[in-house]
């Protein structure tokens, strides 16, 4: 079976695509939630720093049209790893009280 060098191109470009944008629905629902204890420090910042190194071999290569797709994964990324000290700290914080609510009642 013979491919197109073209066709691989616009599959992977396709898939990269898909990849980045399937980002904006995470943070909608982080957003939503408020919730980010699930979601790891190490994941976050892997995905940063191969949001990086993307366009970085955007630049470099001159694939100008590119940036828009990359762009869109690394600002949601930044924005994930922006706003997780923050939620996280409100979920530790909820969970203390419902433990300290449930203590005093059975006293």
């Amino acid at each position: 079976m013979e491919v197109n060098k073209s066709t691989i191109y616009y599959i992977i470009i396709a898939a990269t695509f898909l990849l980045n944008f399937s980002f904006i629905p995470l943070l909608l629902e982080v957003l939503q939630q408020r919730n980010m204890s699930s979601i790891p420090y190490i994941t976050l910042i892997c995905m940063l720093i191969s949001q990086i190194l993307l366009l970085f071999v955007v630049f470099y290569r001159e694939y100008y049209y590119h940036i828009g797709i990359y762009l869109v994964g690394f600002i949601c990324i930044s924005t994930l790893l922006f706003l997780k000290p923050g939620y996280d700290n409100k979920n530790t914080q909820t969970v203390n009280n419902n433990i300290y609510n449930i203590i005093t009642e059975e006293e």
